[in-house]
This record gives structure tokens, sequence and C-alpha cells, in this order.
């Protein structure tokens, strides 16, 4: 009677193969953009497998904030009122079987920006925390730190400046199974390269190692990000920071298309910074991202393809250190050599 069967096989073959098509696009590769955090090492997500030997992603990251953190603690202050672009440049390529090295070049510029009224309108409407924009006049800047009334830490508004570049190694030891995900070791170590007066980086190296973990089940995908850090200090600010601190993400993917996913995910760590009595500095952060992920080929059969990312983020704990809003846009392209 077996080969009465034969018939429906057939007929479920090419839907078993659509399902597997789904392939997984991954996280959404922004970090939390609070102006002292992006002075640090810290996670930028990553999926758990890496890129075949001789294949190269080239990608350029946009993030555009508006920030507002106002806080008054044990003889201290932080003001923080300013919008920032960050825009960084991503090289990865696959160098070995399941191996893969990575550079970040990333640029910011703070600027006093054109948000603050419309955010104080959303928050009013909807009867969010203001979280104190009342209390300074709209699209001002500010970047100060201060102890005693003294100035501890005080950022100049500039134009584009360098950052500090990060380099990053992963290593893909275990591939997916019927119930076990794929793992890959996550290496970082980043450069002092960026100007410490001017807000752009630490003035000292940072280095970290972590883990990745993915799971796909037909249309549906699941990332784990775990990430240990060791920063090398900062001489305005060592006594209010953490020398070693922990990022994760964790978050979920589900394939509208084959070349298009919607993606959620949440991005917080342990505090890196601490010691001011501020809620603004000294707690967790903890952001909500969400967006779209795309990857078209731009030839029929094996070829390059164009990437792309949409997406924002939000925080979830409105005075801790985390950014009140985000938003996010990704272009770059994947190709063999």
């Amino acid at each position: 009677m077996t080969h009465y069967y034969w018939p429906i096989v057939f007929l479920l073959l090419p839907l078993m193969s659509y399902a597997s098509d789904f392939n997984p696009k991954g996280p959404l590769t922004f970090r939390n953009q609070n102006p002292i955090y992006l002075e640090f090492l810290n996670l930028t997500p990553a999926r758990a497998v890496t890129l075949p030997k001789g294949e190269i992603s080239l990608r350029m990251d946009n993030t555009y904030s508006n920030i507002f953190e106002q806080g008054f603690g044990n003889n201290t202050a932080v003001l923080l009122d300013t919008e920032l672009l960050r825009t960084a440049f991503h090289l990865d390529a696959g160098i070995y079987e399941k191996m893969e090295v990575g550079i970040e070049v990333p640029f910011l510029h703070f600027q006093r920006g054109f948000l603050d009224s419309f955010l104080q309108n959303y928050h009013n409407a909807f009867g969010f925390p203001n979280a104190g924009r009342e209390t300074v006049a709209n699209d001002g800047f500010a970047y100060i730190l201060t102890e005693g009334g003294a100035t501890v830490y005080n950022v100049p508004m500039t134009s584009y400046g360098l950052g500090d570049i990060t380099l990053d190694f992963k290593h893909n030891f275990l591939d997916e199974g019927d119930r076990s995900p794929a793992a890959a070791w996550l290496f970082y170590l980043k450069l002092p390269t960026g100007n410490r007066q001017n807000g752009m980086g630490s003035g000292n190296p940072d280095f970290g190692f972590g883990a990745a973990m993915e799971k796909s089940y037909e249309r549906w995908h699941g990332y784990f990000n775990l990430a240990y850090f060791v920063n090398g200090g900062h001489a305005a600010i060592q006594k209010y920071m953490n020398d070693i601190y922990f990022s994760y993400v964790t978050g979920g993917e589900f394939s509208i298309s084959k070349p298009v996913s919607i993606v959620a995910q949440l991005n917080g760590g342990t505090p890196l910074l601490k010691g001011t009595g501020m809620i603004q500095w000294d707690w967790p952060p903890m952001d909500l991202q969400a967006g779209l992920k795309g990857s078209h080929p731009l030839q029929k059969g094996e070829g390059p393809s164009l990437e792309w990312q949409l997406g924002f983020s939000e925080d979830l704990i409105a005075d801790g250190p985390s950014i009140d809003i985000t938003t996010f846009g990704s272009i770059g392209v994947r190709f063999g050599i």
C-alpha cells in the first residue's frame, strides 16, 4: 500500500523545499546609542554562522538619535541634550572554513537637532514620561558631567569625527541540528582612534569575548548573544565606571517572504557606569529594537546580493542610560572573491 503515498510525497516536496528556503537574515546590527557607551566596546548583534571562505560583506550603518538625559545624584549632575548621527562602515570576510574577521570604522556627529518639540508633543499625547525635557529649551546642546559644581567631563558640539575602530573575530564551532542551535565564539578588540576630548572615543583600548546562538524553524528564527567586556578606562570619568560589564541580545525573526524579514529584539546589559546615585547614569541599559531586513540577489544564480535594514530603538527604562529613540538604516553588498 505504500506506493499510494508517493503522489502525496511529490505534492508535498515543493512545499517542504519552499519552507526551507526562508533563510534567516540575522538580528538588527545596531547597539545602544548613549554617547558615553559609544566610547567603549559593546555588543553589535551577530549571527552564529560565518561567511563562507572567500566571501565578503561590506555594509554602512546609519543611526540617528534624539538624546536627553538629565540627572542629579550624590554631589553629581549629568546633562546630555543632543542629537547624534553615527555612521559606521563594516567589512567582514570569511577567511577559513567557519572563521570570519571584521572591522568597524565609525564616525560621529553631535548637533542641536530638530526633534525635541516633536518628541515632547508625542510624550504628552500618549501620557509618556518626559524625563525633564520641559525644563530646558528645545534644540539645545549639552554633554556634561559635573561633581560638586565643577566640570568633570564636557564634550563640545563637533562636526564629523572618527570614533574608535573595532576589530572582531568569529568562529562557528557548532552547526545547527534538528534540535541543537548553531553556536559561535566572538572576540573583540577596540582601538583608541577617536578623540577623547571631542567625545569620539575613550582614549584607551578595550577587549571582549562572547558567544552567539541561533535556531530556525520554518519561517521563524531565534537569536541570542552574550558578551563579556573589559574596558581600558577613561581619564576623565574613570571613578564612575565599571571596568567589567556584560551585554546581551535576544530576539526573533519572521520571514515575511524569501527576501524580507521582520525582526524584534531586546538589547541590554549590566551598567557600564556607576557611583553617581543617578538613574540616568548608574542603571542598566535596555532597548527594544524592531525593524525589517532584506537580501536581494543582483543577478540570477550565485552572485552578489544587496543587503539592507530599517528599524528603530526605544528605551524600556525611561530614566535609564538607554536613549529615548533611535532610527536606523543600513545598506550593503555581499559578494565572493
